[in-house]
């Protein structure tokens, strides 16, 4: 009708550091299609507690997680935290699953104390050369209780 309108907006998105590189190993290598994968580890640079595995899936698809601080602890290989995976897509279609994300048990199950508590845990050190996290990919297509692709652990290795 002879109208115009403008707008604009603006974003700022997270920032990122790099930790280090290494190889990322995949527990579901048929579900998300490789063995493993060279990435890169990197931090936010406004929350010390959340990292991502750059582009792990493909460009645009980082695993994210969060370190816990109050579930800290030290072994023969040096200082690490418990971690948590927020539900997230993976960018991967698989068969009849459809889109397929990932996340650690205690979302799957709705029950921080499956991390926490019984053992169902990822770790990560806090020198960056290692990570292992305690996973379940599952596909979106299916609403009932048959989305599972599995669980296990997938793991991370600096190089």
């Amino acid at each position: 009708g002879g109208k115009r309108t403008i707008s604009s907006v603006d974003f700022i998105g997270l920032e990122w550091d790099d930790v280090s590189t290494g190889t990322y190993t995949f527990f579901a290598a048929d579900v998300v299609g490789m063995e493993s994968t060279q990435t890169t580890l990197q931090q936010c640079t406004t929350n010390k507690n959340l990292y991502r595995f750059k582009d792990l899936y493909g460009k645009g698809f980082s695993l994210k997680f969060s370190t816990l601080p109050d579930f800290e602890d030290t072994d023969a290989d040096g200082t690490f935290q418990f971690m948590r995976v927020a539900a997230q897509s993976t960018g991967i279609s698989f068969g009849e699953y459809g889109n397929v994300s990932v996340r650690d048990i205690g979302y799957w199950q709705g029950n921080d104390a499956f991390v926490t508590e019984y053992g169902y845990n990822g770790a990560y050190y806090l020198d960056g050369s290692y990570a292992y996290l305690f996973v379940q990919y599952y596909g979106a297509n299916r609403v009932d209780n048959t989305n599972n692709l599995g669980y296990d652990y997938d793991e991370y290795v600096a190089d």
